[in-house]
């Protein structure tokens, strides 16, 4: 089975983001590997082999070819490309070995997850009075985003009673085409992750909008544009009731709008960008089901046609 455009894309930004700079870099490795998983191939070899033969020891959590593999230094560069490799696909004691061997800084709460050793994420995540609406991060390695990544259920769930964000995206991604965890556990196909992202109110559906002041627009003395931005401010107050700000600004937009003060300007493109949409394109049927049951619009359109 080939593997579509948009699992493509998303394997490609995330390579970028975590600046990939050479044909023979161990994380090139993990793109082939992707692409040769996905496509029921052998996998591509890197152009150094001694890269393709520490990352096979690395998928396959053999310790002694780890330690036979792994060199007695890495640059920067390298540790960077290997720590974020480990992180993803290391045992437990593998990721123990490399971070103490490369030095690579990997932290406890992540080794916790990894480990999915629940005592001590609970002890390293306090527990937070609610949950933010959302986050944004330059962190490919988050908590939530590493166990999701690595399909553990049980973590996910601790995480998310903890309260922390479900709506967690990559920061140097746009809106729309960020790589939200969301999107991760969608391509990964675990319904039941889903559906716990769901139960704590993931965005279902992008905005495919966007509300535009009008040109020199005053409201009450106060300038239209300074008034949208005030409440992005304010979401990131300490104990905000994000539910009545959120409906506060709702009820502002559409009075706005009503007396011609903004404009609503339909994005199409965002929605191919959509959980439904990338679920469908990632052929994840019960992830689809799922998505469906927790509210998405089945009849969303993209290019102008239905899904």
């Amino acid at each position: 089975m080939k593997m579509t455009k948009s699992v493509m894309s998303v394997i490609k930004s995330f390579a970028l983001f975590l600046q990939v700079r050479s044909a023979g870099s161990l994380l090139l490795f993990l793109l082939n590997v992707c692409v040769a998983r996905e496509d029921g191939d052998e996998f591509s070899a890197p152009i150094d082999p001694s890269k393709q033969n520490l990352a096979a020891a690395i998928l396959s959590g053999d310790l002694a070819a780890v330690r036979r593999n792994a060199a007695d230094q890495f640059d920067v560069e390298q540790k960077s490309e290997l720590k974020a490799y480990v992180l993803n696909y290391g045992s437990g004691e593998v990721v123990r070995y490399l971070n103490r061997h490369a030095q690579l800084g990997i932290e406890d709460l992540q080794i916790a997850v990894i480990e999915s050793d629940l005592e001590a994420v609970k002890r390293l995540v306090p527990k937070q009075a609610r949950r933010s609406p959302f986050h944004c991060t330059s962190d490919a390695h988050t908590p939530l985003r590493l166990a999701v990544r690595r399909g553990k259920v049980s973590v996910v769930k601790l995480l998310l009673n903890q309260n922390v964000p479900a709506n967690e995206y990559l920061l140097m991604f746009q809106p729309g085409n960020g790589l939200s965890v969301f999107s991760e556990a969608i391509q990964q196909g675990n319904t039941e992750i889903v559906q716990l992202l769901i139960a704590a109110d993931v965005t279902i559906e992008d905005d495919s909008s966007a509300f535009v002041p009008v040109e020199n627009a005053i409201y009450k003395g106060k300038p239209v544009d300074e008034i949208l931005k005030s409440y992005q401010t304010r979401f990131f107050a300490e104990d905000v009731d994000y539910k009545r700000l959120a409906e506060e600004r709702k009820a502002m937009l559409q009075e706005l709008l009503e007396i011609g003060l903004v404009e609503q300007i339909r994005i199409p493109e965002a929605n191919a960008n959509c959980p439904l949409a990338v679920a469908i394109h990632a052929g994840r049927a019960k992830v689809v089901a799922a998505i469906l049951e927790g509210g998405a619009n089945p009849n969303i359109l993209i290019g102008g046609k239905t899904l």
